[in-house]
């Protein structure tokens, strides 16, 4: 597949022409992101964020600037009657994309119920971990999953438990790769269960990017196996296999750089118009879905880089 316009610019242009180029590009989608969240007090206004400003759910943010629109907010269902449908997470998507997520907020030790919660409800089987545990001496996201052998953690109030079936470590790619085992136990309906596979990158800063794009192309391949075989297998039980979850710490920059990536070469095939950049548009729509999806400028460069890298290989 030869290279698009929008990327040809990039590649054959001037290389500090090229880099003000993207920058300025990346201005632009602030520019807008900044315009729509003036409404973000207004009930009505479709980027308003009271709800996760409400004083019992303000406690389940991990960051206080990063929540999630109420318009397309994740609402968990089974609610005990001290609580609230809140979790810091967003149903993300690009209209023509067969790729859907759910972009979330890596789980603080507090919500760790309402997360796996949300696995069982949504019927999601992927997961994509995009952060360490611990960064710079700074716990980014709480360990969601047992971390001792033959343990279970358990939730009482869901009635649900989530237990390692198998873990393995990906030296290519420096990602760990595990399958866990979700089950609901209730009076009424006994046990039920599914598996869930973790795909888990150890190399990714936190406000940066990885030192080249070939392991994110490699786990966008991954992640794309594993969930198509999740959804024939649920198909063939007449079960909906819900969207891949997307995690880093606040669910926005590594986050939507991973979305970003996945999205674009899924649209790349149906392009109508090559001189119009699609990584901007994605971006900016995904803007329109969460917040700071996209963090830096070098996140937002190293979406251009991942997608030319992908291209060119595909074309030797």
């Amino acid at each position: 597949m030869s290279l698009p316009r929008f990327l040809q610019e990039v590649v054959t242009g001037d290389l500090r022409l090229a880099t003000r180029v993207i920058a300025g590009r990346y201005a632009k989608i602030n520019e807008i992101e900044n315009t729509n969240l003036k409404g973000w007090e207004t009930p009505a206004d479709p980027y308003c964020v009271l709800d996760a400003l409400e004083e019992y759910n303000l406690p389940k943010n991990r960051y206080s600037d990063i929540v999630p629109y109420d318009r397309n907010r994740v609402k968990l269902k089974a609610i005990p009657s001290n609580s609230s449908d809140y979790i810091n997470a967003s149903y993300v998507a690009v209209p023509g994309s067969e790729r859907k997520y759910i972009a979330t907020q890596g789980p603080k030790a507090s919500t760790i119920g309402d997360f796996w919660q949300m696995v069982w409800e949504q019927r999601s089987r992927v997961i994509v971990m995009l952060t360490k545990v611990e960064e710079s001496g700074r716990i980014k996201c709480e360990p969601y999953w047992p971390t001792a052998p033959q343990t279970s953690l358990n939730f009482p109030k869901s009635g649900l438990s989530v237990s390692v079936v198998k873990e393995q470590y990906i030296a290519n790619d420096n990602c760990v790769v595990r399958v866990l085992l979700l089950k609901k136990s209730t009076p009424s309906d006994g046990i039920q269960e599914f598996t869930v596979t973790q795909y888990h990158t150890l190399d990714w800063p936190d406000h940066g990017v990885q030192s080249h794009p070939q392991s994110i192309l490699d786990l966008i391949k991954l992640t794309n196996q594993e969930q198509q075989t999740y959804e024939l297998d649920s198909r063939s039980k007449g079960f909906v296999c819900g969207p891949v979850i997307v995690h880093c710490s606040a669910g926005c920059g590594r986050t939507g750089t991973f979305c970003t990536i996945d999205t674009v070469l899924s649209l790349l095939p149906t392009l109508e118009d090559d001189s119009v950049d699609l990584i901007f548009e994605v971006v900016k729509k995904f803007r329109e879905q969460r917040r700071i999806m996209v963090q830096t400028v070098k996140q937002y460069e190293f979406c251009y880089m991942a997608i030319i890298t992908e291209l060119l290989s595909r074309n030797h």
